[in-house]
């Protein structure tokens, strides 16, 4: 006998009903559930076929993957019991879930599949969400469990795949693989809860529920497309939405994590070989601040089906021997802009099942800054070269970037840029930079030379990457940097190990593959600034289109924060062999010049009455104010003029205050320094090795009392300047907190082959031909009396009148009675020099072609040391560098030449002595010198002259630097 029954208690509107009843001769394999079984026969359903009903007449599903973000589906769910779609569980992985909570039964079961390749059931599970009393394990029994089962035979039998206790309090990945017996077309899966108890009691969630998979998984993904990121290529797609990202026009797919959900793009299983890779392009970060507390996307890959995340690239820093180059790990932190990335997958391949993932934790930002997108993602063989870094790999042929053509993109169509400068002095980024993170435009640590300067100091990636750049006649790649700081504190705490190190790289696909081209490390001084100039690699010279960038590691702790400044990729190959440049334009040109920190362009600078601009380091900008020429090919015989304004005004000079410009120079890109074009050369000590004999000058230096007016300057540059990568810089160094800057000007630069005479002193020379100044003419600029109003022939001067027209330059002194009575020579006043800074007397340009001798009294200290006429000799090396050389010159200054040297011990009384003038000192515009080499400061070291007097009396010639002195007694 047979029944059906109901038992009570039930209610009336609890209907049932029952037809197709047969009971009698057996159908094979029952019919497979699915037909009706009459005399031995079967008579199947519509949609299967079959002498016991065992084929589908259409092609099975071969996969389903349910989000439950709406209703359960018919088209997925054959049998949906006791469970309803609901968001009570809160979010699983995202949004709703089906919770299972009713006090009838509880069952939900697929429709039937083709699971003959189907290798999983994979879902995530909660339990627990009302109930969570029970949901300790030792209070749960067995019979409360859930039953993963699957059956071949649409429901006759039952394997069961996993039993499941009620343990997961927290959301837990399940993957479950499929039994070889459940691998058959028509086959179905279910979730059991044989015994579930009242409404609410030992209730439990699904979420994410996919059957499918493949045995013989595919070896290549892509998307190329929106529409491309479906089932069953891709498993998870959760907080993303179809629209468009920033200023990118097209529709893309948009990720966005919410505060509870996470935002994740994740793969099914991939075949991958050594040959694979995985390329993308990838934005994070739309219009983010710099420093951000985005969470950042990470790529992941899984080779246990899920259970377990990697990075597919691992941080890769000096010391790890599983790596050979330095590079970040594979996570994306905002803001970047569309960039291409390519990562072999030889570390992780051969593996049969392989999955990938992008994955942005959940994110609390209200703004939707953090939002981020994928494009042309291909993971299969890898393209040749990998398209050098210029093009999209998608199925293993490369689509290349405009401006790139070839089979692997090597063929370059429109030029690259040839350098890149930049000071960072805007508010934006310049535009040759292609990416950036962890930046910020700011005064970093304090010591860099002009403000704001490329600072990166945030908790993520620290990295700036440029264009590319075509370095085939490239050079160097030349910056100033600095880590940390030797007296900070916080970011900017001293660097004190290696893991601070700053790297600098180069990539000739596209970042692919970096190479190092230098470590900026953090023992050598680079908690001050450091301006490095290395030559660029040969692979990097060979290539028109590489791409540079400065990396910093993120670790945890994080570095001290590091800055640079002033950086030029580029110079040329073969260097100029001139400069010419007359600061017309609104920037130092780029063909002549590096950098000109703190500098700005002014028309008629400090009212001088010239009409015309010049380039300006004003009296509120301390630090390093410098300008630095591009290298230079320098030779002998090649000269360097300028014209330069120090101060406004020789009154603007304060002693011990005015800072000097220095003039230097380096032959190998100011590593390891620089030095002055000039050095000091005097009678008795000469620090510059190329001093000549009875040639004595000034250091290269320009201050306000020598140069408080626009002055032209012209160096014959020595030979130690000689190169073919020669740099010259004009070089101010203003303590930040210091109370005086002393601002000073340039104009009309000029390096090259020389004029005739040096254009005598009165004229600009330019490209070897003189320009010359008004009144004078000739090739050479020479002064000719029937052009103008003739020299005067002699001069005499007691100076009782104070500083007449017969001098041109009076420095360090002035008219007075310092050192008491010139007598029995002298009377009254006389020119006294107890000043600071240079000391010197200059006569104006005189006609001494008929001269033959020079008169006058001189001084130097006093035998007793009065307090206002003193001079210190107790430094025997120094004393002769405290007298006074007597010099005269033919080209307005620009060379001196040597008659004598007044040494201080013969002077300490009065003495007239006289000098006959050699025959090149006899001549049309011809100036006299006398010049304290050296002194002690303002108010020592005295000396005087008086009674000056060019005469044209024919006399001895004394002109000899070890002559012997004519006194008055011997005249």
């Amino acid at each position: 006998r047979v029944r059906w029954i109901q038992r009570q208690p039930w209610q009336h509107q609890q209907t049932w009903a029952i037809s197709h009843v047969y009971i009698g001769d057996e159908c094979k394999g029952k019919c497979s559930a699915r037909g009706w079984c009459n005399s031995g026969l079967c008579r199947c359903e519509e949609d299967w076929t079959g002498s016991f009903c065992e084929k589908p007449k259409h092609p099975l599903q071969e996969f389903i993957a349910d989000e439950f973000i709406e209703e359960t589906s018919p088209n997925k769910w054959r049998k949906v019991v006791g469970g309803q779609v609901t968001d009570q569980c809160g979010p699983i992985t995202g949004g709703k879930a089906l919770h299972f909570y009713s006090g009838c039964n509880r069952y939900l079961e697929t429709v039937d599949l083709d699971l003959r390749e189907a290798l999983f059931v994979q879902f995530m599970l909660r339990t627990g969400c009302i109930d969570t009393l029970h949901n300790i394990p030792e209070d749960v029994g067995g019979d409360r469990s859930i039953l993963v089962q699957g059956s071949c035979d649409a429901g006759i039998t039952w394997i069961t795949i996993r039993k499941l206790m009620l343990i997961y309090i927290e959301p837990e990945y399940i993957w479950l693989r499929l039994p070889n017996t459940l691998q058959c077309e028509g086959g179905r899966i279910r979730w059991w809860q044989p015994k579930g108890g009242d409404r609410g009691e030992f209730d439990w969630a699904l979420d994410s529920v996919v059957v499918g998979g493949k045995v013989d998984p595919p070896d290549n993904i892509t998307y190329t497309d929106p529409e491309d990121i479906k089932h069953p290529l891709w498993l998870q797609n959760y907080n993303s939405k179809q629209g468009e990202y920033c200023d990118f026009n097209e529709t893309v797919n948009v990720f966005l994590s919410t505060p509870s959900e996470a935002a994740v793009l994740q793969t099914t299983d991939v075949q991958i070989t050594g040959n694979h890779s995985i390329n993308f392009l990838i934005s994070i970060g739309c219009d983010a601040a710099w420093i951000n507390n985005i969470q950042p996307v990470r790529l992941e890959y899984s080779v246990d089906f899920g259970y377990n995340w990697q990075l597919v690239q691992e941080m890769c820093v000096p010391g790890n021997i599983s790596c050979n180059e330095y590079e970040d790990p594979s996570i994306f932190y905002a803001p970047l802009k569309s960039a291409r990335f390519v990562y072999p997958l030889d570390n992780i391949g051969p593996a049969k099942y392989v999955r990938f993932r992008w994955y942005q934790s959940p994110n609390a930002d209200v703004t939707a800054s953090h939002k981020w997108s994928l494009r042309d993602v291909y993971i299969g063989s890898s393209c040749t070269m990998n398209c050098l870094g210029r093009g999209s790999c998608i199925d293993a042929v490369c689509y290349c970037d405009d401006g790139y053509a070839g089979k692997y993109c090597q063929i370059l169509t429109q030029d690259n840029i040839p350098y890149l400068r930049d000071t960072f002095t805007k508010n934006d980024l310049h535009p040759d930079w292609l990416r950036a993170q962890g930046l910020l435009l700011s005064s970093g640590c304090g010591s860099l030379e002009e403000p704001p300067t490329a600072t990166f100091q945030g908790t993520n990636t620290r990295v700036i990457t440029t264009k590319p750049i075509d370095t085939r006649s490239g050079r160097f790649v030349l910056f100033t940097a600095q880590i940390g700081s030797p007296h900070g504190n916080g970011i900017c705490r001293p660097s004190t190990d290696r893991h601070d190190n700053v790297f600098l790289q180069y990539s000739i696909d596209g970042d692919n593959y970096l190479y190092l081209l230098r470590r900026c490390s953090y023992t050598l001084p680079w908690p001050s600034p450091t301006q490095p100039c290395p030559g660029l690699a040969r692979l990097a010279k060979t290539n028109g289109d590489i791409n540079f960038g400065f990396w910093q590691p993120r670790l945890i702790p994080n570095p001290p924060a590091w800055s640079i400044d002033n950086v030029f990729i580029g110079g040329s190959e073969i260097s100029s062999p001139q400069i010419i440049d007359k600061f017309d334009e609104e920037d130092p040109g780029i063909s002549e010049w590096l950098f000109a920190p703190h500098s700005e362009f002014h028309h008629d600078f400090c009212s001088s009455g010239r009409n015309v601009t010049s380039l300006v380091w004003g009296a509120d900008s301390p630090g390093f104010r410098a300008i630095t020429t591009q290298e230079l090919i320098i030779q002998e015989g090649h000269i360097l003029q300028f014209k330069i304004l120090s101060g406004c005004g020789p009154e603007s000079f304060e002693c011990g205050v005015s800072t000097p410009v220095r003039l230097e120079y380096s032959r190998v890109g100011g590593v390891p320094g620089w030095d002055l074009v000039q050095d000091s050369c005097y009678p008795g000590s000469s620090p510059d090795p190329d001093c000549l004999p009875y040639v004595f000058h000034k250091k290269s230096t320009f201050t306000p009392d020598t140069h408080g007016k626009w002055t032209r300057v012209t160096l014959p540059l020595p030979e130690k300047t000689w190169g073919s990568t020669t740099k010259l810089r004009w070089v101010q160094h203003v303590p930040v907190h210091s109370g005086h800057v002393t601002p000073w000007s340039l104009d009309d630069v000029y390096v090259g082959e020389p004029c005739p005479d040096y254009c005598r002193g009165h004229g600009s020379c330019i490209q070897g031909r003189c320009q010359c100044d008004a009144g004078y003419y000739d090739d050479s600029c020479d002064p000719h009396p029937i052009y103008a109003e003739p020299l005067p022939t002699s001069l005499i001067d007691g100076f009782e009148g104070g500083i007449g027209v017969n001098w041109a330059l009076v420095t360090g002194g002035g008219v007075g009675m310092g050192c008491n009575s010139m007598a029995p020579y002298g009377h009254g006043k006389h020119l006294y020099f107890n000043g600071c800074g240079m000391r010197q007397a200059v006569t104006v340009a005189l006609d001494t072609r008929r001269t033959s001798k020079l008169v006058f009294i001189a001084r130097l200290g006093s035998h007793d040391n009065s307090p206002s006429c003193r001079m210190d000799l107790s430094d025997p090396q120094r004393a002769l560098d405290k007298g006074v050389v007597l010099q005269y010159s033919n080209n307005n200054g620009i060379t001196w030449e040597t008659i004598h040297v007044m040494d201080p011990t013969d002077f300490k009384k009065a003495r007239r002595v006289a000098y006959s003038l050699p025959s090149e000192a006899r001549g049309y515009g011809v100036q006299l010198r006398w010049w304290q080499p050296d002194h002690d400061g303002a108010n020592t070291d005295h000396w005087a002259i008086d009674n000056v007097e060019v005469v044209l009396a024919q006399r001895k010639d004394t002109s000899k630097y070890q002559a012997h002195t004519l006194h008055n007694s011997e005249l």
